[in-house]
């Protein structure tokens, strides 16, 4: 799974270098007013995490170190002559926790897998603690353009979901020993939901927007994760998308 992460965020480059030179080209053969006729669009989101029905003990997220960022590829289909537009694509998510508390998450069973949040009795001057995960993403939205002819300046939202597969997922820890930092990453499954579904709210004006996002799935598998928790998360932030 890693590979193929890697292999669609270089494919995601390639495209839009592609689509780059191809708009700089329609660009020159056009009026400087004309928009250029690219098939699809990407779009940017960056927002932070809210835990929702987190575990009793232990999980003390940080705000701006818990957040998520996702790039996808979007190809708008209109439906017939309306304002109304099926949008589906691929993307990428990069979404993370940090535990403002500075607790481990560590496999605390000899038998069987099962993860929780500790406090920090192994590393002296730690000063980060973070659970990063990356997933491939499949969106499809519904998009409203209140004037589709002129989508640089018109008013938009959309509706949709969203299928998650995990990639690759790591805790991040810092740490000082005798005044020199030290980084340490572990890789592992973390009982972490392989797949996720969620739902997807966005609005806005041009190429700027908000978007809500709602993790239908919990973070963790059933039974696995920290205090037997259902913790799902919900995403808010802002979002920048081509024309």
């Amino acid at each position: 799974m890693q590979k193929m992460f890697k292999s669609v965020l270089a494919l995601f480059l390639s495209t839009f270098i592609a689509l780059s030179a191809v708009a700089q080209d329609q660009q020159e053969k056009k009026e400087r007013s004309a928009r250029p006729d690219i098939p699809g669009k990407f779009l940017f989101d960056l927002g932070v995490n809210l835990a929702m029905n987190q575990p009793d003990k232990g999980f003390k997220a940080g705000f701006w170190g818990s957040r998520t960022a996702n790039l996808a590829y979007y190809l708008p289909i209109r439906i017939g002559e309306s304002k109304f537009s099926l949008n589906p694509g691929i993307g990428m998510s990069m979404e993370r926790f940090k535990w403002a508390n500075l607790y481990l998450l560590q496999d605390t069973t000899d038998n069987a897998e099962v993860y929780d949040l500790i406090p920090n009795k192994i590393y002296p001057g730690l000063k980060k603690s973070q659970l990063v995960m990356n997933y491939l993403e499949f969106p499809i939205e519904f998009r409203f353009d209140a004037n589709p002819s002129d989508p640089a300046r018109t008013f938009w939202a959309t509706v949709g979901g969203r299928l998650s597969l995990l990639a690759t997922a790591h805790t991040k820890l810092k740490y000082k020993v005798d005044g020199d930092n030290n980084k340490l990453k572990d890789q592992s499954s973390f009982g972490l939901s392989p797949v996720r579904f969620a739902a997807t709210v966005r609005f806005g004006v041009a190429g700027f927007g908000w978007f809500v996002n709602y993790n239908l799935t919990p973070v963790f598998q059933k039974g696995m994760g920290p205090s037997g928790t259902n913790m799902t998360v919900l995403t808010a932030g802002i979002t920048i998308n081509g024309l």
